[in-house]
């Protein structure tokens, strides 16, 4: 039997005040993804930062960071 697995894809711009908020909820789920994709466009908060932060945590362990230039 083959293993379910889930990936999740968030995109971000200017996410800062919100992005803690999601991956959390996107953690508390029943299961848990295989591999994070965060998308920024651009933010000139400190999405990206918030995001590497996280990635560097064991909560990311699993993820890209992609940035729109």
């Amino acid at each position: 039997m083959m293993k379910k697995t889930v990936g999740v894809v968030l995109a971000t711009f200017n996410g800062e005040s919100f992005l803690d908020e999601q991956l959390t909820s996107i953690f508390n789920q029943t299961l848990l993804p295989d591999t994070v994709v965060i998308v920024d466009d651009c933010s000139t908060d400190g999405t990206v930062k918030i995001a590497q932060e996280d990635r560097k945590s064991t909560r990311l362990n699993s993820s890209h960071i992609t940035t729109s230039y």
